[in-house]
């Protein structure tokens, strides 16, 4: 790591709390805020004595006595045009998370006794780029450049992975937190860490399962929400999360609903069937991330449990009957995704202790072009055609060739889009490519796209002409940000590597590495077998076309998979 330029250090930006630490002496270190505490209430509030914006849990304070003089739980809007009354002043979730960042980074820099601007920060895997853009800005304002986002259940399983960097698995990180759900299926194969496949919900957390308690509670006491004051339903919610607590460890425990003085006895038993709804919505990531990744439940050496949320016995025991194994529950769960942030900082900074790591992700939204369709006689325009779809690992390059609408057309404008609906107006727009000197004549195979995209969320549109074999290709940094000329040439450096030398991808690396353990175990047909695919994959990775190593690709995964379970291929 280059020292002049200080370190880089590691953030979880939670729904309920905040974290930050940094990579050092081979090792994570959390720091700790001015209360010596390693977790950070995701708080803002205006102090009225000082004039000043609050942090933390000074501020959590002030909101539980005044709902009116600051916010919680703004991670859910991040990105969104919602405003949120803070004293005096109307701030977005993006300036109250810009609060909490440079809060972390003042930390950061009293720990550590130096000055700080860059860093890792996880993010839920299912934001969608506007929110990832919303976390950039809010750093940037806190006087922070991103290195890199990373998922959230990554950040976990890279902390899990670490610690088990000798072992061989496949695993699944359940990731429920105070406002969201990430389910990842990671798996760790002679040091390299791949995501498999990642679903989720954006809008389920901890969170709903306080607000599905005092529904609970409320209707106990035929009491209408709407007849409480913003201070007793402030009030009602910090009961009812200390409710929420208890009834973890014992079959019941008291409420006393505010504002009526209405004193409750709730049982974890009827707790466990306000939840019913909410623990029902768990299923669908979990089957969608193992679909992704091409894998059964039964095949999985481990469920991790991460985010404070999965403490709740309701939540492990419907994941044990949802997978049919008992999970593993983290110790601090609320700490492991600081502690992957902290690790990925470390491999940013290119810290020797971590030089033997790599670690690949997948695109969590499908990235293409608008296209025109012939639907009968009638062309249809805006439509979505998918380039690189959801799911595919990175960092990846993928192509495709195109004509154009008409004959004779000199001009082509490729717009880009993020998302995975038919129509174009659906999805978000990242960015356009116009292409010029467009030879006449057919309109039929015209024009071969690439893109590029790295794990840094930047994303290179190239366009070929078939004919001329004119060259046009623009950068776009999917957060919306400007990139500075060192940017681009960092960014240009990466992009042309990866276009150019599949085989030192990660992800083929792993499986070249995977293939050659079972080669070394395997003997007669079955090891002559084995060989002809991974010459048929090195031989179409030389090739540099997309198409043909990713179809290599899957035979040789495949024949691994069968060589593994003993079958023969």
């Amino acid at each position: 790591m280059d020292s002049a330029l200080g370190p880089i250090i590691g953030i979880d930006l939670g729904t309920t709390h905040s974290s930050v630490g940094v990579f050092e002496s081979g090792t994570v270190r959390l720091l700790p805020n001015v209360h010596d505490e390693l977790l950070t209430p995701s708080a803002v509030a205006f102090d009225q004595a000082s004039g000043r914006m609050l942090v933390g849990r000074a501020a959590k304070d002030i909101v539980a006595l005044d709902p009116t003089l600051g916010a919680l739980c703004f991670k859910r809007r991040i990105g969104s045009a919602h405003a949120y009354a803070v004293g005096p002043h109307q701030l977005s979730a993006t300036e109250l998370s810009a609060y909490v960042l440079d809060s972390l980074r003042g930390d950061a820099e009293r720990a550590l006794r130096r000055s700080v601007n860059r860093c890792v920060i996880s993010v839920p895997a299912y934001f969608a780029e506007p929110q990832r853009m919303a976390t950039r800005q809010a750093a940037a304002v806190a006087g922070l450049v991103v290195e890199r986002l990373i998922n959230e259940p990554t950040a976990a399983a890279l902390a899990h992975g670490m610690v088990a960097r000798s072992a061989e698995s496949t695993f699944m990180v359940f990731d429920l937190g105070g406002g969201t759900l990430d389910v990842c299926i990671m798996e760790l194969f002679d040091g390299v860490l791949q995501v498999k496949g990642v679903a989720g919900e954006s809008q389920l957390g901890g969170e709903d399962f306080t607000a599905a308690l005092a529904a609970l509670a409320l209707g106990r006491a035929h009491i209408a929400a709407e007849s409480l004051s913003l201070k007793e339903t402030v009030t009602l919610h910090r009961r009812v999360e200390l409710l929420k607590r208890k009834l973890s460890r014992w079959p019941s425990a008291e409420l006393v609903v505010p504002g009526r003085e209405v004193t409750l006895v709730i049982s974890a038993e009827e707790a466990d069937t306000a939840y019913a709804p909410l623990l029902e919505r768990l299923a669908t990531p979990c089957r969608s991330a193992l679909r992704g990744a091409g894998v059964a439940a039964r095949d999985l050496n481990e469920v991790l449990l991460v985010g404070g949320a999965t403490r709740m016995p309701c939540v492990q025991r419907h994941v044990r009957r949802l997978l049919d194994r008992p999970p593993t529950l983290q110790a601090d769960p609320e700490l492991t995704v600081a502690r992957g942030a902290t690790l990925h900082a470390g491999m940013c900074a290119m810290d020797a202790a971590l030089e033997d790591r790599v670690i690949t992700d997948v695109a969590s939204h499908s990235l293409g072009v608008q296209v025109a369709q012939l639907i009968g006689t009638r062309l249809v325009s805006g439509r979505f055609f998918p380039i690189v779809e959801r799911g595919t690992v990175l960092p990846a390059s993928r192509s495709e060739v195109f004509g154009t609408v008409e004959r004779n057309q000199h001009t082509i404008v490729l717009r880009v889009f993020e998302g995975e609906a038919r129509e174009v107006k659906d999805n978000v727009l990242l960015g356009e490519l116009s292409i010029d000197g467009v030879p006449p004549g057919n309109a039929r195979n015209v024009v071969e796209v690439t893109f590029t995209y790295d794990l840094s969320g930047i994303l290179e549109v190239q366009s070929r002409l078939l004919e001329t074999e004119q060259l046009c290709a623009k950068l776009l940094a999917r957060d919306g940000r400007t990139l500075q000329r060192q940017e681009l040439e960092q960014a240009q450096a990466r992009i042309t590597q990866l276009k150019m030398d599949p085989a030192e991808r990660p992800a083929y690396r792993e499986l070249l590495a995977r293939a050659n353990v079972l080669w070394a175990d395997l003997v007669g047909d079955d090891r002559r077998a084995l060989g002809d695919a991974m010459r048929d994959f090195e031989a179409a990775m030389a090739t540099r076309t997309p198409r043909v190593f990713s179809a290599a690709e899957a035979v040789l995964r495949s024949a691994c998979e069968h060589f593994e379970t003993g079958e023969r291929w």
